[in-house]
């Protein structure tokens, strides 16, 4: 249970999670872009942490000081090794004392190394999950799925 974390940010939360696995479950994480035939295919995964309060950047000098850090890597070299192909979006918020990093990669089962790495898994809870665009992905699955229209 998420105490410090308001009623709106925990169900969103478990709502992201919980379609995400569900997506997962069933088939609908669809390729981000095209491969050739049997190499793996890259797919957006989403890193989804949260953080108390105490250990917010905001709040925590030591981990502002980790924050500013990565900021000005290069991160380059790294997510090469991770087999990160992009990076799509970073969304922070520092009410919720949570983030949502959005990554294109055919390995992702390595973005739990590339966040232990990086520093962001030792002051966050974190969950990679799958990711779909709405209207690339989503929309049209469901259409074939239900021969709609």
């Amino acid at each position: 249970m998420f105490t410090s974390k308001s009623t709106a940010g925990t169900l969103l939360r478990s709502a992201v999670i919980g379609a995400a696995s569900a997506a997962a479950a069933i088939g609908l994480c669809l390729p981000a872009s095209a491969a050739p035939a049997g190499a793996p295919q890259a797919t957006l995964w989403g890193v989804y942490g949260d953080h108390d309060m105490h250990d917010c950047p905001l709040n925590n000098r030591e981990t502002a000081k980790r924050v500013i850090d990565i900021s000005k890597a290069d991160l380059g070299p790294l997510l090469a090794k991770y087999g990160i192909e992009k990076v799509h979006a970073q969304y922070h918020s520092g009410l919720e004392h949570t983030f949502l990093w959005v990554f294109e990669t055919d390995r992702p089962h390595d973005l739990e190394e590339f966040t232990q790495e990086l520093g962001v898994a030792s002051w966050n809870d974190l969950k990679i999950v799958p990711i779909r665009r709405f209207g690339e992905d989503v929309v049209p699955e469901v259409k074939r799925l239900h021969g709609l229209n």
